[in-house]
C-alpha cells in the first residue's frame, strides 16, 4: 500500500510538472467528496416559545461528522480571480448527547441520553483568489487560493429520541420518548483555502478545507409523547447552530 501510494503521489506530480500553466478564462465544472467535522451545536430552549424542553440551561452538543457530497459549475475571469456556485449536500451528522435534570431533589434527579439526525443541503456562490501565477519555475502546476461564500442552507432534525437513564420526576427508567421533527433554513456562508494540481491543460485535481456556518438548526414546537403517562405534553422550540470544519478532495474541469 505505501508503494502504491508513493507511485500514485508521483505520478500526479509528473502529470502536474508537464501540465504547466493553468486557464486563463472561461467555464469550468467540479465537484468535491470530504467529510465534515460538526463544532457544538448548543442546542437549547427558546426562551420565547413556552414551556422548556430541555431542563433551564441544558444544551445539547455532542454532533459527530458526516459525509459531504457537492457539484457545481463556475468561470475564472482572470488567472487570479474565479467565482463558482455548487450544491453541497452533508447527509447525516449524529446527533448523540446527554442532558443530566437540574432539580435539586436528588431523590427525583436523573440523565436522559439524547439521540437525533441532521441532514444539510446548500447552495454557495465563492469566489477564490488564486495565487498559481505568483508560484516560482517549476512549481506552476500547483495553484494555492483562498476563498468566501455566501450562500443558504436547509437543515434538518429528525425526532429528538430521549431515554430516560433513570427514574426522574415520575419516568419511569428506560423511557424513550420522542419529540417533533424541525427544519431551519436561511444564510449560510463559508470561508474556504486549498491548493488545486494542474493534471492536464484542463483538469485540476483539488485538495481543500472549508469551514461552513450552515446556519439554524431547532425541533418545531408541538406534542412529546411520555409512555410513562396517559397525556403528552406541550413542548417549547429548540434552537441550535450548525457548523463545521470539511476536507475534501476534487476535481475542476475547464472547457
Amino acid at each position: 500500500m505505501t508503494r502504491f501510494t508513493t507511485a500514485a503521489v508521483a505520478t500526479i506530480i509528473a502529470l502536474a510538472a508537464s501540465a504547466g500553466a493553468h486557464a486563463q478564462t472561461g467555464l469550468y465544472v467540479t465537484g468535491s467528496l470530504g467529510a465534515a467535522k460538526a463544532r457544538d451545536a448548543g442546542i437549547k430552549n427558546d426562551p420565547d416559545s413556552g414551556d422548556t424542553l430541555l431542563n433551564r440551561g441544558a444544551s445539547l452538543n455532542g454532533l459527530d461528522r458526516s459525509a459531504v457530497w457537492t457539484l457545481g459549475v463556475g468561470y475564472r475571469f482572470s488567472p487570479l480571480l474565479r467565482a463558482d456556485v455548487t450544491m453541497g449536500i452533508r447527509n447525516g451528522f449524529d446527533l448523540s448527547d446527554g442532558e443530566g435534570d437540574t432539580n435539586s431533589d436528588a431523590s427525583t434527579a436523573g440523565r436522559n441520553d439524547v439521540n437525533a439526525r441532521i441532514r444539510s443541503r446548500a447552495a454557495f456562490l465563492t469566489g477564490y483568489l488564486d495565487g498559481g501565477s505568483f508560484m516560482p519555475a517549476g512549481w506552476t502546476a500547483f495553484n494555492p487560493y483562498v476563498g468566501i461564500g455566501i450562500g443558504r442552507a436547509v437543515n434538518e432534525l429528525s425526532n429528538l429520541r430521549v431515554r430516560n437513564e433513570s427514574v426522574a420526576n415520575g419516568v419511569a427508567a428506560d423511557d424513550t420518548n420522542r419529540t417533533p421533527s424541525g427544519k431551519g433554513s436561511g444564510i449560510a456562508w463559508q470561508l474556504a483555502a486549498g491548493v488545486g494540481i494542474a493534471v492536464t491543460s484542463n483538469l485540476t485535481f483539488d485538495v481543500g478545507y472549508r469551514y461552513v456556518d450552515l446556519g439554524a438548526i431547532k425541533v418545531d414546537r408541538g406534542r412529546y409523547d411520555y409512555p410513562t403517562f396517559t397525556s403528552t405534553v406541550d413542548t417549547n422550540t429548540l434552537k441550535g447552530e450548525l457548523r463545521a470544519h470539511e476536507f475534501a478532495v476534487g476535481l475542476r474541469y475547464s472547457f
